[in-house]
């Protein structure tokens, strides 16, 4: 577990405003929803994506979350722009009906992009990062084809680290990243949440129950999911060098989905020496260019 409609309504005074955000309507606790006020020029990207969808790592922070995002309102000014955050609750405490519930505002925008588009077939780019974002990224098009009762029509998906496969060490470091950097608080947490990983695989084996990395990875590569339909492309964004998602585990999930929906529509691209979630750091320009080449694939600009 290697983690790092109608128009959405938002109750005012439930939840603070972000300050690294504050361009975009906060939809709910970890939901961020940004619609460009006004129509700006789109240098020369005609077909800039409807809608899209930003999943971040587990405990990513809004200031670091704010550079992806103004790179992309940059690319494709006219954008609306769709953020899920992970705080890493969703793993430990809340329901499969909670986080249904939490999505729906998420839903909501999701789908006026879908109706606003009919009849034709919107363009979705959903860009997600590590497994926290993969979690996030499942429920949301789970919960879009729960009350919808069709699959999000995504069209392009970029896999920034992620997915791993099961490892208890790399499970714990990871969702360590969240916990404050130093004193007891930070010791307190990580003896908690090795408790907690125990906990967890011994019930896990007892019931039955699959391994919640394996359950990415699976959901991830359904052929009937929302991952796979149409003609959409994907693209693994990883690094030999990244200690909580190994390339290797990354590499075999894009040797499954090959098999499923064809070589020509997955591409990798390793930035072998930067850390995990790390790669735009390491070389910024790389990684635009890989983002801004795999749209015009899409697109056919």
């Amino acid at each position: 577990m290697e983690f790092a409609g109608p128009e959405p309504e938002l109750h005012s005074g439930e939840l603070e405003s972000d300050p690294y955000l504050q361009e975009f309507q906060r939809l709910g606790e970890q939901i961020f929803h940004y619609v460009p006020s006004t129509e700006a020029e789109d240098k020369g990207q005609t077909k800039a994506p409807d809608l899209l969808i930003f999943c971040s790592w587990m405990g990513a922070s809004s200031r670091n979350i704010r550079k992806y995002l103004s790179t992309y309102q940059t690319l494709f000014p006219n954008t609306p722009i769709l953020v899920l955050k992970q705080n890493g609750g969703d793993f430990f405490w809340r329901s499969k009906a909670t986080l249904a519930s939490n999505l729906e505002p998420a839903v909501s925008a999701a789908r006026q992009v879908v109706e606003m588009k009919n009849p034709e077939q919107p363009r979705i780019l959903l860009h997600i990062f590590s497994n926290g974002g993969s979690f996030s990224s499942i429920n949301l098009t789970d919960a879009y084809r729960a009350l919808t009762g069709e699959h999000l029509p995504i069209s392009a998906l970029i896999l920034d680290s992620t997915p791993s496969l099961p490892n208890a060490r790399r499970a714990h470091e990871a969702i360590s990243e969240s916990f404050p950097k130093s004193g007891p608080l930070r010791l307190i947490g990580q003896g908690a949440l090795w408790a907690y990983i125990g906990a967890g695989k011994a019930v896990d084996t007892v019931l039955g129950i699959e391994n919640i990395t394996l359950w990415l990875r699976r959901r991830l590569n359904d052929p009937q999911g929302a991952f796979m339909q149409g003609n959409l492309k994907r693209v693994y964004i990883y690094s030999q060098a990244d200690r909580l998602v190994p390339a290797a585990d990354v590499e075999a999930h894009a040797r499954d989905a090959k098999t499923i929906i064809g070589e020509d529509r997955i591409q990798l691209e390793d930035f072998v020496t930067s850390r995990h979630v790390g790669h735009v750091l390491l070389d910024g320009p790389r990684y635009w260019k890989i983002v801004e080449r795999f749209w015009e694939e899409i697109t056919g600009v």
